[in-house]
Formats: C-alpha cells, structure tokens, sequence
C-alpha cells in the first residue's frame, strides 16, 4: 500500500517532562543510534494503533473521564534494554512496572479494545514501559549503544499528570491532538493540546 493511503496512526503515551528529557539527552544522545523520537521521549500507555472506523468521540470522552478518576503519579526510569526484531533492533530505557501505570494499561486498554487494531498484538501480560532512545539498530549498533548505556547510567524519576493522544497522518510526522489530564489537574488550553 501507498503510504499516502495508510490510514493514520495513534498512540496514548506519557510525555517525559522536559527537565527528564534534558538529562536523557545529557547523558544518551552523543551515542550512536540514539535520537530525540519526534514527539518527545515518552512512555507508550497503548498504541500504536489505527481506529477500526472513524475514530468514535464517545471513546474519547470514556478516556477522558478514566483519566480524571486516576490520581497522577510518579515513575522510576532508568537501566537499559532491548528489543530484538527480524535484523532491526531497538534500545530503551526501563520504566519500572508501578500499579499506577499498570492500571491505567489495562483501564484504557479496556476502553479502546474493541474500537482499534494494534500495530503489534501483545499478550495481556506482555506490556512492557519503557522509553525508546533507538530505532531500526544494526546488531552492530545496538552492541556498541548497550555498552555505552551501560558505562552512562541515568536513574531518575518523572511524575506523569496527562496522557496525550498523538496522531501520525499519512506523510506528516507525530503530533499531539489532545490531551487527557489525570485527576485534579487543569484542562489543557489549546495552544497545549495541538503542535505545529
């Protein structure tokens, strides 16, 4: 298929707050294979999927509501991994599996299940956070970030107040189109919600 005609991609993920990302950029990106993802250093909470119909509103007023029943929370990240493909591989940082995070998988995966198809089909347990600093590694590449990962340890913690629904068109890159804010957190203004 034409990339053009793709249908569009979304994923739900947690933005780093930036002072995080700065560390993260501080301590990885001199690495080779190791970029800035166009939206940011982030963790996945699900995606990325394509909307099985027209992406229905009422699914979204359902997150939006799950969100501000969830107290925000904070998350440990550090330690370094990988994911092997079929002669591709990625590199990423660890996100500890906190009850918090893990809840809000399953809630929100809950709510999209019969409305999306994922881009990858994982098993109930198989969710694993983490924050993707390469892509589409050479095994040679993914060697040589591992072991440089491993001389640059970064612990730290990130406090997560807002999911953010991010959209991939077909030709345009990732951009964030709305915003889900946990509970007691102020609704964001539109200037927060859509990037140019």
């Amino acid at each position: 298929m034409d990339k053009s005609q793709r249908a569009a991609r979304y994923a739900l993920v947690a933005r780093i707050p930036r002072s995080a990302e700065i560390l993260i950029e501080d301590a990885f990106l001199s690495t080779a294979g190791i970029t800035r993802p166009i939206m940011g250093f982030h963790i996945t909470v699900a995606g990325p999927y394509v909307w099985r119909a027209e992406r229905p509103d009422t699914v979204l007023m359902r997150l939006a509501r799950q969100c501000r029943r969830t107290q925000p929370f904070t998350l440990a990240i550090g330690g370094a991994g990988t994911f092997d493909g079929e002669g591709s591989y990625a590199v990423y940082v660890h996100v500890q599996r906190s009850g918090p995070l893990l809840r809000l998988h399953r809630q929100v995966h809950g709510i999209l299940r019969r409305h999306i198809r994922l881009q990858r089909e994982l098993p109930t347990d198989g969710y694993l956070p983490h924050v993707t600093l390469g892509l589409g590694l050479t095994v040679e590449e993914r060697d040589r970030a591992l072991a440089a990962l491993a001389t640059r340890q970064l612990y730290l913690t990130v406090e997560i107040h807002e999911l953010h629904l991010m959209e991939e068109a077909p030709g345009t890159p990732w951009r964030a189109v709305r915003g889900f804010p946990l509970a007691g957190q102020p609704e964001p203004g539109p200037e927060q919600i859509h990037e140019e």
